[in-house]
């Protein structure tokens, strides 16, 4: 079975708050990053991966 997740994330604000459930290595790439939008594609694509169960 095949799950689908979709999120509008055009007005996304990433605190510090949604970076502690992510590993040392994951937030040392994103805080490389860019671009804001760029962070919070990657920060909330992360984060739908880990939700098992809606």
């Amino acid at each position: 079975m095949v799950k689908v997740s979709a999120v509008n994330i055009k007005d996304a604000v990433i605190d510090s708050d949604c970076l502690k459930y992510l590993s040392e290595e994951k937030r040392q790439r994103l805080s490389g990053m860019r671009y804001p939008q760029s962070l919070a594609h990657s920060l909330i694509g992360d984060l739908l991966g880990r939700c098992q169960t809606w």
